[in-house]
């Protein structure tokens, strides 16, 4: 118990240390009346924690030390995807400025230069987190040796799996041909708080640099997961091939899902899907009432729970403000009716969305999604069978991309013929795009599309993402240009590290 006290105040802290100067090196620091971590209990501890799975960091108050609070990522594409339209601008004005500015596609969703985005200063706090332990585990007395490995190394995936979602957010997406001159964002590998020069990596330097680090630390974890919680080799693998698969270097992504499917063939907690068919196995387990569907709110799983069975590692962030919950007045947003048509009569996943209140009053006349609002981005099994299908798709598999489709099929739609991949997918490139839509069904207003618009932007294969990515609000439309699949680095950031260019 004392140990959990210690691993806490030592959380808690850590979003002091970041925003404190002078010193520059963690364990330099021992702040009075706080504990700083010695042991490889200590440093083991200071992953066992929800904090980070669940995307939220502990962020310095302005009222000085002591007034710690907790923060969620704001993770603005989620207001950026091509399936979103708002046609009442009355309703949506419950959104903060900074969302509002997002779905407009604006240059500057964040205005004032004193201003920062939880994205940006969230996913660097996790990394100095690790950083920490990757820094000094190495000089440990305790411990074994393969235990100090695998923390090592579990630290290490963590790290490159936040660095590729803030590449994912401030940096220019993946292109072989520009890799050495786009900019990504500054690769962070000290857990120092006394420099103030960073400077952005190249797409070249970072992906280079994480994906050399996955490789050699991925066999040093655990096998066997025991736990969601923490990253074990499963995972390890699913970092690596989404790496890859969102740089389009299928064949190598390929490589690295499979490992990872055969690891999670030897996890000892019970992963498999859910099954949407039978519904004693799924939605009455969530508390869905066919009676009243549209006031069916909560009772999805969350990810770290043990019953949620498609996670193989819990890592999440919450985009309950977009959708509709409880009395919630979230409900400007919605799905436009071309992409709802997506959905076939008998898909299960059309049980996520409503087009009335939870009252039943039928006001809105358009479809959101109202439950399922904790999108997994660690690992888990939707997205393996899904990014495994288009790399076989696109590596000439045409059967294994179809088997591996099919295996998220079967368990989402009522009755083989419907679920049947349709008779009219007879090509390589149809297979693909096929695959894609099923992507877009599977995550349909969770914010995941906006990885595939940045993927698939300059594939000829998908002329109608530009043409697709266009909001409408009222009567006035917004178009998405190729400089927004960039957000800009938040005003506070470039203030204080004047070395770092901003995005156009």
């Amino acid at each position: 118990m004392k140990n959990r006290r210690i691993i806490y105040s030592l959380l808690l802290l850590t979003g002091l240390i970041v925003s404190t100067s002078g010193c520059t090196k963690f364990l330099d620091l021992k702040p009075k009346g706080k504990d700083v971590p010695r042991t490889f209990a200590h440093f083991d501890g200071m992953l066992n924690t929800t904090r980070m799975l669940q995307m939220i960091w502990s962020a310095p108050n302005p009222n000085g030390p002591g007034y710690n609070f907790s923060r969620g990522l704001d993770p603005f594409w989620i207001f950026m995807t091509d399936e979103l339209i708002a046609p009442t601008p009355t309703e949506f004005d419950v959104f903060a400025k900074e969302q509002k500015e997002a779905f407009k596609f604006a240059d500057n969703i964040l205005i004032y230069t004193t201003e920062e985005m939880n994205t940006w200063s969230g996913l660097y706090s996790f990394i100095y987190t690790n950083n920490v332990i990757i820094n000094n585990v190495p000089n440990l007395k305790d411990g074994s040796d393969s235990d100090r490995k695998a923390l090592i190394a579990e630290a290490k995936v963590n790290r490159a799996h936040f660095h590729h979602l803030l590449a994912q957010t401030f940096g220019k997406p993946y292109r072989k041909a520009s890799e050495e001159t786009d900019l990504a964002v500054p690769l962070v590998t000290e857990a120092s708080i006394g420099i103030l020069d960073y400077k952005r990596a190249t797409n070249k330097e970072l992906y280079d640099y994480i994906i050399n680090d996955l490789k050699e630390s991925i066999p040093m974890l655990k096998e066997g997961a025991g736990t969601k919680l923490r990253v074990h080799r499963a995972a390890g693998y699913f970092v690596l091939g989404r790496i890859l698969f969102d740089m389009g270097m299928y064949s190598e992504a390929q490589e690295a899902l499979i490992s990872c499917q055969t690891e999670t063939a030897k996890a000892v907690i019970p992963i498999a899907l859910f099954d949407y068919t039978d519904d004693s196995k799924s939605f009455s387990l969530w508390g869905y009432n066919p009676a009243s569907p549209h006031a069916w709110r909560t009772g999805y799983f969350l990810p770290e729970d043990e019953r949620n069975t498609e996670i193989i590692n819990a890592n999440y962030f919450t985009q309950n403000i977009i959708v509709y919950t409880g009395t919630q007045l979230a409900n400007a947003v919605f799905v436009k009716d071309d992409y709802m048509a997506k959905f076939s009569a008998n898909d299960r996943r059309r049980r996520f969305f409503a087009d009335r209140r939870y009252t039943g009053t039928p006001i809105w006349g358009r479809f959101k999604r109202i439950n399922k609002w904790q999108t997994p981005y660690g690992a888990n099994l939707p997205d393996l069978y899904l990014m495994l299908a288009e790399c076989y798709a696109r590596t000439g598999n045409d059967a294994k991309a179809r088997e591996s489709v099919m295996l998220l099929r079967s368990k989402r739609i009522v009755g083989a013929t419907e679920a049947a991949i349709p008779t009219s997918v007879n090509s390589k490139d149809l297979l693909i795009k096929f695959i894609v839509d099923e992507r877009l069904r599977e995550n349909m207003m969770t914010g995941m599309r906006w990885f595939d618009i940045r993927r698939l932007w300059n594939d000829p294969l998908f002329p109608e993402i530009k043409t697709n990515s266009v909001h409408t609000l009222g009567t006035e439309t917004y178009t998405l240009t190729e400089k927004r699949l960039s957000l800009r680095i938040p005003p506070k950031d470039l203030r204080m590290c004047p070395s770092l260019i901003n995005n156009d």
